[in-house]
């Protein structure tokens, strides 16, 4: 059996972890193999993830991984000199 969590770590020295349960009852996340998948993440989903494997021999915790949102900003518009290919001819 496995199981996702999600929280946020705090990044002082003293680390603290707070982590929930990831809610497998919304549609946007599910379990496929055991890869977590969200579907159409938004901003909220940014956080700490990790999963818990438990099975009669154990329970063992996978690397912890970072969602994190990044945003682009537009690019610059401007012109752009005529490029021709040498021995090109139209």
């Amino acid at each position: 059996m496995f199981r996702w969590y999600r929280g946020h770590i705090d990044s002082s020295f003293n680390a603290e972890y707070e982590f929930f349960p990831v809610d497998l009852s919304n549609q946007r996340y599910f379990q496929h193999g055991g890869d977590l998948v969200i579907s159409r993440p938004v901003s909220e989903d940014s956080g700490s993830y990790f999963c818990k494997a438990t099975n009669y021999f154990g329970t063992v915790n996978s690397n912890i991984m970072q969602l994190r949102e990044i945003v682009l900003d537009r690019f610059e518009k401007r012109e752009r000199p005529n490029v021709i290919a040498q021995g090109f001819k139209e």
